[in-house]
């Protein structure tokens, strides 16, 4: 239940940085926006991959097939 408001409230949190983000890109446009955009969700998906696949790889023993016993 908590896992919920944890990930709506880092979502806002995320939201309000993006203004200073931009702000903090120089000679900002759309292009280098999308690019900043388009780096960081791929970093994130690479970390959260690399962070799941080494968890699955340890508790691979451990680890249920289905996401109801969540």
């Amino acid at each position: 239940m908590y896992f919920k408001y944890t990930l709506l409230l880092s979502a806002f949190m995320c939201h309000h940085n993006t203004f200073i983000l931009y702000d903090s890109i120089q000679d900002a446009d759309q292009h280098r926006w999308d690019t900043v955009t388009h780096a960081s969700i791929l970093t994130s998906l690479v970390v959260s991959a690399l962070f799941g696949i080494a968890g699955y790889a340890t508790f691979t023993e451990n680890s249920q097939g289905s996401l109801h016993y969540v």
